[in-house]
């Protein structure tokens, strides 16, 4: 896919900027950035975008911003980046980000202990949906299909494995004429803090012996 131009508050962050990228983390105070994407090659912040958009960071925000193009066109969305710490029991975490033109919703399905089954399903175009799963789980033949529709084929992902401690995100992109594909960003996650309960020591003291006074005896 080609590159483009990335310009934030009219300052080139990127430009070479292609399919399968991200940037950052970029650490921003609170406040609206003015976001340009720009096509071709011009590499600078000037002349005609192909994108441009405001995007408000709000304190405390752990959000990614994206460029899709859904079947409505180019567009730029914003995500919330779920960063909670993981769980012993769900210690892996898959998230899925429909930036694809698919006419409709998606369901994301695969083969799970010998069983197709869908892991995340109705996935409107534009949005994102996350689930917690076992670390370890490998999910296998992944598909992307239209909702309700699993042998409407959009993207065929391939196995995924996810591991314990990682987010999987899965970026999907492209159309539904042939051109859609997906690629994955892996984060480490942390483990949440078991609280550990405060012990109390108890100390058993011997009781005093008791004092025997014994009285004198005499014989004779």
């Amino acid at each position: 896919m080609f590159p483009v131009t990335v310009c934030l508050v009219g300052e080139v962050i990127d430009d070479d900027f292609r399919w399968g990228d991200t940037l950052g983390p970029l650490s921003l105070p609170a406040d609206t950035y003015f976001v340009a994407v720009f096509i071709g090659a011009d590499k600078t912040c000037n002349g005609k975008t192909s994108l441009a958009d405001e995007v408000t960071v709000n304190a405390g925000d752990d959000i990614t911003a994206a460029a899709i193009w859904p079947s409505t066109g180019l567009d730029l969305v914003v995500w919330p980046n779920d960063s909670s710490c993981y769980e012993p029991a769900t210690s892996s975490r898959l998230t899925v980000r429909h930036g694809a033109a698919t006419d409709g919703p998606v369901d994301v399905a695969g083969v799970v202990s010998g069983e197709r089954t869908v892991i995340i399903s109705d996935l409107p175009e534009g949005d994102q949906e996350t689930v917690d799963v076992p670390g370890g789980l490998t999910v296998n033949d992944v598909v992307v299909a239209s909702a309700g529709i699993s042998d409407n084929v959009i993207i065929e992902v391939g196995d995924l494995t996810l591991a314990a401690g990682n987010h999987c995100v899965v970026y999907a992109g492209g159309g539904s004429d042939g051109g859609a594909d997906v690629f994955v960003d892996v984060i480490p996650m942390d483990p949440c803090i078991v609280p550990v309960e405060p012990t109390t020591t108890i100390t058993k003291t011997a009781p005093a012996a008791a004092a025997v006074t014994a009285a004198p005896k005499c014989t004779g």
